[in-house]
């Protein structure tokens, strides 16, 4: 939508002005087209990476211990 009304705004300047309104109306939208298409394929790249790869993924390090820390001042309620 940002791009029409860009376009719409160089066009009302002169007459003159609407091909180059019309061009990059055009350029505007291919690049969108382009980043969002981008977009939704890296996102299903990343997805089948994610599910594929856990089935040859096999945990060995050390179990995760969590930060712990003796309070003097404050209590945690548990």
């Amino acid at each position: 939508m940002t791009i029409n009304i860009l376009s719409e705004m160089i066009a009302a300047v002169h007459p003159y002005m609407l091909i180059p309104a019309i061009l990059f109306c055009i350029a505007g939208q291919l690049f969108n087209l382009a980043i969002q298409t981008l977009g939704s394929v890296i996102h299903a790249l990343r997805l089948h990476y994610i599910e594929f790869f856990g089935k040859f993924y096999s945990g060995g390090g050390k179990e995760f211990v969590p930060f712990y820390e003796q309070r003097m001042y404050t209590s945690d309620k548990r």
